[in-house]
């Protein structure tokens, strides 16, 4: 397999563009106005971006048009207005500004600055780029890739941009100017391994980047001269393009599998271990709809569908056919599956990917049978579904004056008032439906009793472990539960231990409460977990009253949603198979307007969590500060944590990779310099950032244009596609742009590379420039 000669650290910087750029690098001022001097705005570029793409054995493909060129849809929507009618989005460019100096400054190489880095993504949001790597025919076993960020060259940034490109390079391969037959200038880059390359060049204000050489600066060259036919025409971009349900699209992407030549990848060799086949495509579509962000991504595989694909193929709901919930519900989740046939897709999968692991479902049942002469999938799974629904039940209502503990379902808890029983948790509520009531409960009654003796066996083992320990580390003769008189002679019985257990309540639905004897101690407030069997439906909630006020509420009326739920699920396809809605308001503007606290505080914390340990040659206790010593330079006083903002911040010259630094190059600790073997890792200065409280934005002015957002899933016998609506995204949630970015700061340092590679390069188009000042 070849794989594509391009660094890490570009297509982290250029492929996820998209996402970061709308929720946390630009203020988008230059395509507004709005809080600027009226100036005449540029008339944007809006040639296709598809004119640089091969389009024959085109297999993957992704364009962002850029929101110049969408200006009218984009001034209308939440987020426009979120980042310049308030201080959202000069705080965010401010932030990821400070953040991203943070970040090269672990680049011995680096050539650019955080402000710069953020001026290329405020371009490419407003400008567009095109990504794409399609099949060569002549060279069946090769692709050409290219990435083309469009007006990067103007200019203002043509510095910025040659020098970041330069970082992207092997430093230990000198940079060559080839002159091709098509009568281009390109520059060869050193690649990620040895003997690879990547290329670039400018065309007019567009940068051009081959990601896999000068052969593929040939193919590209090519379709620009018009000896290939380009992606314009390509079918599947011209039906991704159209607008639909709404969306103005100015995104999409694609993955033709038709086109697709290397069976022997990484990702082929995945997707056949989790048996997903049978997808013909894969798209996406990033666009405006109205105030809203919309995405819509499709899975082109015909039902019935195999392997983790066949767990789309459940009946479908509609949305005024959602199960009825109580009134005030600001986030639920429906959900339509059938549990036995799910189970029996996860354990053939997991059989296929793991032996070892796929043989776990088989041994559950296995378990259970024996246990309780139950058939899990055939006495319990194959009547629950296909509906089920799951909420935050409202905070009971109070007559005290002081406020509901309903806050607590949205808000911080505290974890020592929650150990304490003081704070309640918040209110759970999952339903199932059933179509046999009996065979429900009777499934329910074997599995209780089942589940009460493994908790006290648990239990007793651990007990009797501990008691056997505690015995073997007793004097010789000692035995401290003998009967008196006995002379030590004669054991006494061991005591019965109290054991938590789920007990039958009395009344006309049979239910199962969690019971915990006072002597174990106590669950935090309003956690009493519960299982209770209604008519049609099975309750598990937080607590007796949560499961039976889901049970009590009228099943032939149906759900009515306020008005700002009603209007945001209009916009909800049909065919359902998954339909979450959650109301943002809650929670993301004080997330929002206090994000850099916030997200100093985490770095902070993964920062603590991922220190180095101590290496050779290292000062130790009381060892002073030495050349080739730089962790006592840093080290922390006595009795603090290392990056602990007690422990005193390190100064800016000291942090590593800055010039003088520790491990920078000429410095002490340096490659090739003395006392380098000791000087291998160091502690890093606590992150502070730095913002002008005026532009910290009012929670109240963001939460007045939010709405709640919407996730669904919806099929039928061609594709699976999934839609989302939303007003703002969360932008330090677990998979987002900032989490990676967080990750990638706090696990890597960087290369130690010389500090001269790179200088006087050759530079064709006058791109170059001179390094960064003070670099």
């Amino acid at each position: 397999m070849r794989r594509i000669p391009i660094g890490l650290r570009l297509l982290r910087w250029s492929c996820g563009v998209l996402t970061l750029s709308v929720g946390l690098s630009t203020t988008l001022d230059a395509q507004t106005g709005s809080a600027k001097k009226a100036v005449a705005a540029p008339v944007p570029d809006s040639s296709p971006l598809a004119r640089y793409a091969p389009r024959d054995n085109l297999f993957v493909y992704a364009e962002f048009a850029g929101l110049d060129s969408h200006r009218e849809a984009w001034q209308k929507s939440a987020a426009y207005k979120m980042l310049n009618e308030t201080t959202l989005g000069v705080m965010l460019e401010d932030v990821s500004a400070q953040i991203l100096e943070r970040v090269l400054s672990y680049r011995p190489d680096r050539r650019v600055t955080g402000s710069e880095v953020v001026k290329l993504v405020e371009n490419l949001v407003q400008s567009g780029f095109v990504f794409a790597a399609a099949g060569v025919p002549e060279h069946p076993a090769k692709w050409a890739s290219v990435l083309v960020l469009r007006g990067a060259a103007r200019k203002e940034l043509r510095p910025i941009t040659g020098r970041f490109l330069v970082m992207q390079g092997d430093q230990a391969v000198k940079p060559q100017v080839s002159k091709r037959g098509n009568g281009r200038q390109i520059v060869v880059m050193g690649g990620p391994q040895p003997g690879t390359s990547w290329a670039w060049w400018v065309e007019k204000d567009d940068v051009v980047i081959a990601l896999n050489g000068p052969e593929t600066a040939d193919v590209i060259g090519e379709v620009l001269d018009g000896k290939r036919p380009n992606a314009i025409e390509h079918p599947v971009r011209i039906e991704l393009e159209k607008p639909e349900a709404g969306m103005e699209p100015v995104g999409l992407a694609f993955f033709d599998s038709a086109a697709w030549n290397q069976p022997q990848s990484a990702a082929s060799l995945f997707f056949e271990k989790m048996q997903i086949r049978g997808v013909d495509r894969v798209d996406y579509r990033w666009g405006l709809a109205g105030d809203a962000i919309m995405t819509v991504a499709r899975l082109k595989a015909k039902s019935p569908r195999q392997g983790l694909l066949a767990l789309f193929d459940q009946p479908t709901f509609d949305k005024s056919t959602l199960l009825t919930m109580p009134d005030g519900i600001s986030s639920f989740t429906a959900i339509s599956m059938k549990p036995a046939n799910v189970y029996g897709t996860l354990a053939s999968v997991a059989k296929e990917a793991n032996p070892a692991f796929g043989e776990t479902f088989g041994k559950i049942e296995e378990l259970i049978q024996a246990r309780a002469r139950l058939q899990l999938r055939k006495d319990l799974l194959a009547h629950l579904g296909p509906k089920a629904l799951f909420y935050l039940a409202p905070a009971a209502t109070t007559t005290s004056a002081k406020p509901a503990a309903a806050d607590t379902t949205t808000s911080r808890l505290n974890p020592l008032a929650m150990v304490l029983g003081t704070t309640p948790l918040p209110r759970f509520v999952a339903i199932f439906e059933f179509d046999n009531k009996v065979a429900v409960e009777r499934a329910l009654d074997t599995l209780v009793i089942e589940l009460n003796k493994e908790i006290r066996n648990r239990i007793q083992d651990s007990a009797a472990a501990a008691e056997a320990a505690a015995a073997a580390a007793a004097p010789a003769g000692a035995d401290d539960r003998a009967e008196p008189g006995d002379g030590g002679s004669r054991r006494r019985r061991p005591e019965a231990l109290p054991t938590p257990e789920f007990k039958m309540m009395p009344g006309p639905e049979k239910s199962f409460v969690l019971n915990v004897p006072s002597e174990l101690g106590r669950l935090p407030a309003g956690l009493r977990p519960t299982i209770r069997v209604g008519a049609k439906y099975l309750v598990i909630a937080s607590a007796p009253e949560v499961a039976r006020q889901a049970l009590e509420i009228k099943k032939e009326a149906s759900w009515i949603p306020a008005d700002e739920f009603a209007e945001a699920l209009e916009q909800v396809p049909s065919d359902l198979v998954f339909l979450h809605v959650e109301d943002p308001r809650e929670h993301l503007p004080k997330l929002l307007a206090s994000l850099p606290g916030e997200l100093q505080k985490r770095i902070n914390q993964m920062g603590l969590l991922n220190q180095p340990k101590p290496v050779a040659g290292a000062a130790g206790p009381g060892e002073a500060a030495a050349p080739g010593n730089p962790a006592a330079a840093v080290a922390p006083p006595a009795g603090a944590l290392a990056g602990d903002p007690a422990a005193g911040a390190v100064p800016p010259d000291q942090l590593p990779g800055a010039p003088g630094a520790p491990g920078a190059p000429g410095a002490p600790g340096a490659p090739g310099a003395p006392g380098a073997e000791g000087a291998a890792k160091t502690t890093a200065a606590p992150l502070i950032l730095r913002i002008d409280p005026a532009k910290l934005p009012s929670d109240a002015a963001l939460k007045a244009l939010m709405f709640p957002a919407t996730a669904a899933v919806a099929v039928d016998a061609n594709e699976v596609r999934f839609v989302r609506r939303l007003s703002f995204p969360n932008l330090i949630g677990p998979d987002t742009p900032v989490s990676r970015l967080f990750r990638m700061m706090v696990s890597r340092r960087g290369p130690n590379l010389p500090g001269a590679a790179g200088a006087n390069l050759p530079d064709p188009a006058g791109i170059t420039g001179s390094p960064a000042p003070g670099r």
